[in-house]
């Protein structure tokens, strides 16, 4: 099965509370999620894409599960960083 978000949806899968990335500590007052980008709207501009670790807000957007994965559905906009 494929999914491909609409609009300026992105496709997020393994979403998991970031604490370390690349040697630094993430520090907030509310917990950030990193996801793996799988797919991308036909509208987005194209600043991610597939592939891309990137840092989300503690809202995930709605939950799709297909077979054992669990992916999210979140707006271009909501994104806060790609981590390289």
């Amino acid at each position: 099965m494929k999914i491909t978000p609409l609009g300026k949806g992105i496709l997020v899968s393994a979403i998991k509370e970031a604490q370390k990335q690349n040697g630094l500590f993430i520090v907030s007052r509310e917990k950030q999620k990193v996801g793996t980008v799988m797919s991308v709207g036909a509208q987005s501009s194209g600043m991610v894409k597939r592939g891309d670790k990137v840092l989300l807000p503690m809202f995930d957007g709605p939950k799709v599960v297909v077979g054992k994965k669990v992916y999210h559905i979140v707006s271009e906009d909501e994104i806060l960083a790609v981590i390289l």
